[in-house]
């Protein structure tokens, strides 16, 4: 019986992860939902015409108080003492206290005997808390940074920023060489984040293609000067003369006019849908 409830709690709370709702409404929302399922069992097995008797009441208020008290409200302090703190590892941290002041509180309140099964019980939670511990510090020293981290690191290479916090912003069109035989040399380069003319590119932009490429972990980017540049640019990389092209009738209008105009004038049959 243990191990089956254990089962259960462990796989409401993994899949309760998931769950997008507000966290108080959708605890209590939770519990509600189980309680007309328990008094249906409770009626088929005949339990519910005993609630009447002392021993059935005690069995539902003691059931109400765990679920109210224990879980419920406990759930709701913590949850608020984890958006109030300054520094929720420590808050986090408490968690590890609960099994000495569970041996505490029975001993001291309920009088009941400790006995040496259940320190040899406390041990192993110990033990494990302390393995669980040490993976989960090995698991943060060397996983990928977080995309919140990487979204204040991404592009910033000193290369572009210099002494700065941000990449300086520059704007050109002509780009001033040293020698010709730089000039030719950038040239042949001219597709990498090299700067040539400032239409291909200065070194924000290619700051900004830094910081795209890391945050989707893709192999390269390009930027363009206009939404109509980059969605051209990608349709004529991808067709041929004698391609059909299936283009949403809410495409945008410029795009729209491209693949009338000048894509058909190219050989490639567009046809529009609509989306429903």
């Amino acid at each position: 019986m243990a191990l089956l409830s254990t089962l259960i709690w462990s796989s409401y709370w993994i899949l309760n992860r998931q769950d997008q709702r507000e966290p108080v409404l959708g605890l209590a929302l939770n519990f509600l939902f189980a309680v007309p399922i328990l008094t249906l069992i409770l009626w088929v097995t005949g339990d519910l015409s005993g609630l009447t008797t002392g021993v059935a009441l005690q069995g539902w208020l003691g059931g109400l108080y765990v679920g109210l008290v224990e879980i419920g409200l406990a759930f709701v302090f913590w949850l608020y003492a984890m958006k109030l703190a300054t520094n929720t590892a420590r808050v986090a941290n408490l968690i590890f206290l609960s099994p000495f002041l569970s041996l505490f509180f029975i001993a001291t309140f309920l009088n009941e005997t400790i006995y040496s099964s259940t320190l040899m019980g406390l041990g192993l939670i110990i033990i494990g808390l302390g393995i669980r511990g040490k993976n989960g510090a090995s698991k943060l020293k060397n996983r990928d940074p977080r995309k919140d981290t990487l979204l204040i690191n991404a592009g910033r290479s000193k290369e572009y920023t210099g002494r700065a916090v941000n990449p300086k912003i520059v704007r050109a069109s002509t780009i001033v060489f040293d020698s010709v035989a730089d000039m030719h040399e950038s040239g042949r380069r001219r597709l990498g984040p090299v700067e040539y003319y400032g239409r291909r590119g200065t070194s924000t932009t290619f700051a900004f293609q830094q910081a795209m490429c890391q945050l989707e972990e893709a192999a390269g980017c390009f930027v363009y000067p206009s939404g109509t540049s980059a969605l051209t640019t990608a349709l004529l990389a991808f067709l041929n003369q004698g391609d059909h092209l299936l283009m949403v009738d809410s495409a945008y209008e410029p795009t729209r006019d491209f693949c009338v105009g000048t894509l058909s004038e190219k050989g490639v049959e567009v046809s529009f849908t609509t989306i429903r």
